[in-house]
């Protein structure tokens, strides 16, 4: 089958070739990045609204797939029909949203909420167990004060997300040296781009929001509060924010539907 020529084929590359694997994957992120940073700075709208209906559901079901199958001895038993509950509330939720409006946001964040504590209910024990649950009361609280904020900062988190698999996946790199420069390279697209970007030191090569996708995705207004706070939507740092997710979400796409099919070897 194809995942087990991809794992035959990656073997053999890492057996054979590490090192010019490893060069060629670093090498893969940096010029994918430029890239990235490229279009999402030309056309943070058209990159984002393009992207996700081009990628969107692709992406979701290679991550539910790449996650199912790397933590199958986790997800299994009593965990997994809680969290397959909850995700399928949230999915619940947001269809309600549509009609109902706040209320079913409000209902999405204690969902969201409590699958983290499933999850930390089930990997953590003791004091660390408390730490956790005492956390996500707090974040729980502010986040439904605030409810606007949580998403746009739940929006930005699931973009970072793959830094934490990448940097687990650089491990099987040929020596440290190596995964030290494979991880940051992660770093650098993951956080410093974001951060130059947020500071306006790109800002003389933005190239606005408008575009001709506006007219089947409608205004952007409501495009750029999926990533922006409110107070900051029609400012330069709401375009800032755009285009950071912008970068980010296309990256995001590239690690799932590119990278880790085709490099996720030895499993």
């Amino acid at each position: 089958d194809v995942p087990g020529q991809f794992n035959r084929e990656g073997q053999t590359e890492r057996g054979q070739l590490g090192h010019l694997m490893t060069v060629r994957v670093i090498w893969l992120f940096v010029v994918s990045a430029a890239v990235a940073l490229t279009i999402a700075m030309r056309a943070p709208l058209a990159t984002t609204v393009l992207g996700l209906m081009a990628f969107g559901v692709l992406h979701n079901v290679l991550e539910l797939r790449y996650v199912a199958g790397r933590f199958a001895s986790v997800l299994s038993g009593r965990l997994l029909a809680v969290l397959i509950g909850l995700i399928t509330a949230i999915v619940l939720c947001r269809l309600a949203a549509i009609a109902v409006g706040q209320p079913a946001r409000l209902a999405e964040i204690l969902v969201g909420y409590a699958v983290l504590g499933a999850a930390s209910v089930a990997a953590l024990r003791g004091p660390l167990r408390a730490l956790a649950l005492a956390m996500l009361a707090a974040a729980g609280v502010a986040s439904l004060n605030w409810p606007a904020y949580h998403f746009v900062v739940l929006a930005h988190l699931h973009n970072v997300v793959p830094l934490f698999f990448l940097w687990e996946w650089a491990r099987r790199l040929p020596s440290v040296p190596m995964q030290r420069w494979f991880r940051a390279v992660q770093i650098g697209w993951v956080l410093v781009i974001p951060a130059l970007l947020l500071a306006g030191v790109f800002d003389p090569y933005l190239g606005g929001v408008s575009s001709s996708v506006a007219r089947f995705a409608g205004q952007p207004r409501p495009i750029i509060a999926a990533s922006a706070p409110p107070a900051a939507v029609v400012t330069e740092v709401g375009v800032r924010l755009l285009v950071i997710f912008a970068f980010l979400q296309t990256m995001h796409y590239f690690v799932w539907v590119a990278f880790l099919p085709r490099y996720e070897i030895g499993r």
